[in-house]
């Protein structure tokens, strides 16, 4: 048995939206305006210096939509970060060869392998999926030692969950 403990951060939260996130949502933003960008290079002004005013308003109707694209995601992230006590909460946890337990001051779960439905590991993150829109987070700084982090990576490769 490997236990856990800690406290999320608001970065390892950020990096597990990311990490859950199409990846479109984090290009679509940078793809517009990067089109928008090789339209101006190669001759797309055409349309802006006969119809200087609707020109520039296309233009700038693109760029905010593009910088939108991109900042919308990161403000709610953010947001749902204030605004979710739970994700704030001290968590105390163990992974088995039976279950992954999972114990803060609001719950205490133990969820069987059968009960995990995927698992997506990165270098410092591991996310352990309940259902399809909600997993559990855990971060290797909930781990004493890097022994103890990679004893749990290893157990969950075992388990072939991964996506």
């Amino acid at each position: 048995m490997i236990r856990f403990e800690g406290q999320l951060q608001e970065s390892e939260y950020r990096k597990a939206q990311w990490v859950s996130s199409p990846k479109i949502f984090r290009w679509v933003g940078w793809i517009i305006m990067a089109a928008l960008v090789m339209n101006l290079a190669t001759g797309g002004m055409g349309p802006i210096l006969r119809h200087p005013l609707m020109g520039t308003v296309k233009l700038a109707l693109g760029v905010a939509f593009a910088l939108f694209m991109i900042i919308a995601p990161r403000r709610a992230v953010t947001k749902v970060w204030r605004n979710t006590p739970l994700l704030h909460e001290r968590v105390n946890g163990y992974i088995s060869e039976e279950a992954v337990g999972w114990k803060t001051p609001s719950t205490d779960s133990a969820f069987g392998w059968d009960k995990i439905i995927k698992a997506r590991m990165r270098d410092d993150l591991f996310l352990l999926y309940t259902s399809s829109n909600q997993a559990l987070i855990i971060p290797r700084s909930y781990f004493g030692s890097a022994s103890e982090w990679d004893a749990a990576k290893a157990l969950i490769a075992k388990k072939k969950l991964t996506a």
